[in-house]
């Protein structure tokens, strides 16, 4: 009688699972108001690359200068510079895609990408940053500012068993797309990838966090073609993909890199319809980030009870916050493996430091507590 009780019981919460599971899904939902653009910034590297850091450090500051899910960055590792070489520099994180966009007479590779702008000759579709050239700073301010056309929301989830993905995808058009034709694209980048990197003025070669390291496009190096782009239509898709043993283009395949799938983040953007070198690209329209088995609300993500600033970010310990609203907050860091290793309490969060120096290389979620919930970031710290 007792066994017959426990097996009705289970069999009743696999259902009410499955019942949870499966509405969670069909609840996804995306916004009909207009809301802003977020900015994409695609940027080349390579392990070889000399500037690569310095520049990608560029980049993250401008993303940490507009709130949370604003701004996002994919890393395409490809060229000399990221070739596998011998002994510790053995690895292989090129992709097949990266190499498909590094042309001997575009400048991607010391350039970044912004929304994929096309911005005429000579950069094309790349901006510069440098001490006397900030294109980027300035471009990502104009594109926060613009009415987005298209909204999107984004939900995600990871079967281990079979390494399969599951993404489900909602757009709405607020407007007529500038193009009738757009591309829908789901893009893989991991983080918290520990291996060599050149950091002038000498090789860091096991200890070098790279984060936003393109993986994959789920949807093949085009994206899914979008054909309705007109005011109120709304699109839904479903993709899945199979996330392979090892990534590497390599023909050496000792050089190829294992995934870990719990550092995985799903980039959804949409584009207009082609243009330039090599018909390659179309103009981002907006974007959107979620980590790996997580859903995303609107065009913003998942939406903050208040605004936190935390920079710089790589840091080397010391991390500073600022808030526009005085706020206490107790501070909680959590390591990859879900270990508190820095907590403080009653933080005046509108201007306040820690120092996180103490801990190792790596990535970490800090965790913002307040009277209003709890708000998380990801920060790396890179010695």
């Amino acid at each position: 009688m007792e066994r017959k009780t426990f097996i009705s019981l289970f069999l009743s919460c696999c259902l009410l699972i499955s019942f949870y599971c499966i509405q969670a899904q069909s609840e996804l939902t995306v916004s009909t108001e207009q809301q802003m653009k977020n900015y994409l910034i695609e940027k080349g590297t390579g392990i070889a690359c000399g500037s690569c850091v310095e520049k990608a450090e560029q980049c993250y500051a401008i993303i940490n200068s507009h709130p949370k899910g604003r701004g996002m960055m994919i890393m395409y590792h490809f060229g000399p510079d990221a070739r596998p070489q011998s002994g510790p520099l053995h690895v292989d994180y090129k992709t097949e895609y990266g190499d498909s966009i590094c042309t001997p007479t575009w400048p991607f590779y010391l350039n970044m990408m912004v929304n994929r702008k096309d911005r005429g000759a000579p950069y094309n579709s790349t901006f510069v940053i440098a001490t006397n050239n900030d294109q980027v700073t300035p471009e990502c301010a104009i594109l926060v500012n613009e009415v987005s056309p298209v909204n999107l929301a984004m939900s995600s989830s990871y079967e281990p068993s079979t390494r399969t993905i599951t993404v489900n995808v909602k757009a709405y058009y607020t407007a007529n797309s500038v193009t009738p034709l757009n591309y829908l694209q789901i893009a893989i980048t991991e983080d918290s990838i520990i291996g060599p990197q050149y950091v002038p003025p000498s090789w860091n070669f096991n200890s070098f966090v790279h984060m936003d390291m393109f993986r994959a496009n789920i949807n093949g190096f085009s994206g899914d073609s979008i054909t309705t782009t007109t005011q109120g239509t709304t699109i839904s898709k479903t993709y899945t993909y199979v996330v392979p043993e090892k990534y590497g283009t390599d023909s050496i395949t000792t050089s190829w890199v294992t995934p870990n799938p719990n550092h995985f983040n799903l980039t959804a953007y949409m584009t207009e319809d082609f243009y330039g070198e090599n018909d390659l690209f179309g103009k981002i329209q907006t974007a959107i980030r979620i980590p790996l088995g997580e859903s995303s609300a609107s065009i913003h993500g998942t939406s903050q009870k208040y605004d936190f600033n935390l920079f710089p970010n790589p840091t080397k310990g010391f991390v500073y916050m600022t808030s526009n609203q005085t706020v206490s907050v107790s501070v909680r860091v959590i390591d990859m493996i879900g270990r508190l290793v820095y907590e403080k309490n009653n933080v005046n969060a509108s201007s306040a430091d820690f120092d996180l120096s103490s801990l190792n290389n790596g990535l970490y979620h800090i965790q913002l507590l307040s009277d209003k919930g709890i708000s998380t970031y990801k920060i790396v710290i890179q010695k």
